[in-house]
């Protein structure tokens, strides 16, 4: 039996999915029952709690073999390196209490760098893995740059002002990565029974590329000029906050940004094993351009 934390999140959506429908025994485990796809219920089992909960946690890993674990974002946390701390101390509990011996964790990019230990919520993110690796199960650490999909998060502002924002120099490279191509090497761990000790693999796309080569490629296929507009790391503190996040994760998020321009998954080794096929025009062909023509509709209506 295979645990899915986060099940409705963007990457354990997909590997719940992939797993029920391949026919394999998988166990989701979700606050929020009425998230759950209603046509998958009737392929999974399904445990409630909250990931911060021991005992609920351990109740939910009952008879599985391994989790795949994905520590969940928070808008408000008071402090972003012990939120990652909190999560990771109560999973290996929760693991030592069921018997689980084997964890698939979401990771970032860059855990081996010189900036690790400054890079705001990636550092959070590098603290978790160690507590995991340190605990004495057997660990696969997904080592993962910035999503494709963080720009679903502006497709307005790109829909109505040919723009986006983020607080990266436009013409910094680095590895970016389809949600779909981690749930893809997620679910070849998990269903890898050969594997033990502590381990990490990149998961890094197919190439470096910028947010100006992307920009490059959103103008080719909308057939409109795109723009990539950098953000200072105040601008960027200021638009965090006006949607909602508090001012320690928004000053999380920004030290990461900066940390990445600087360089900071360049320490993550690119060979052949950690580049992933989906690239950027791909991802936007088949994700950006429906969600994009949705947002257009409902400009026009």
């Amino acid at each position: 039996m295979i645990l899915i934390t986060t099940p409705t999140g963007n990457t354990g959506s997909l590997i719940l999915r992939t797993l029920a429908e391949s026919g394999q025994p998988v166990r989701a485990f979700a606050r929020d029952l009425q998230k759950l796809p209603a046509d998958l219920r009737d392929k999974i089992e399904i445990a409630q709690g909250s990931l911060l909960n021991a005992d609920e946690f351990a109740q939910a890993l009952e008879g599985c073999d391994i989790v795949y674990y994905c520590i969940p974002q928070s808008s408000t946390p008071d402090d972003v390196i012990r939120y990652y701390e909190e999560y990771a101390t109560v999973a290996v509990q929760a693991m030592r209490m069921a018997g689980t011996r084997r964890v698939v964790y979401l990771s970032g990019a860059g855990h081996d760098s010189p900036l690790a230990q400054a890079a705001g919520t990636a550092t959070g993110l590098f603290r978790a893995e160690d507590i995991l690796a340190a605990s004495g199960l057997s660990t696969m650490a997904l080592r993962c740059p910035p999503f494709f999909e963080s720009l679903l998060w502006q497709i307005e502002a790109i829909a109505r002002a040919g723009m986006f924002f983020v607080a990266i120099p436009g013409d910094a490279k680095h590895p970016q990565v389809a949600v779909r191509d981690i749930a893809d090497v997620a679910v070849r761990w998990l269903l890898d029974e050969s594997w033990q000790g502590v381990n990490a693999v990149g998961v890094l796309g197919p190439m470096n590329i910028s947010h100006n080569d992307i920009a490059a490629a959103l103008t080719n296929a909308l057939g409109k000029p795109i723009h990539f507009v950098p953000m200072s790391r105040e601008q960027n503190r200021e638009n965090l906050t006006q949607h909602g996040i508090n001012e320690v994760l928004a000053d999380g998020v920004g030290e990461m940004f900066e940390a990445i321009g600087n360089g900071l998954i360049d320490a993550e080794p690119r060979t052949p094993q950690s580049t992933t096929p989906t690239t950027i025009r791909q991802w936007i062909d088949e994700v950006f351009v429906p969600q994009m023509n949705a947002v257009n509709h409902d400009v026009r209506a």
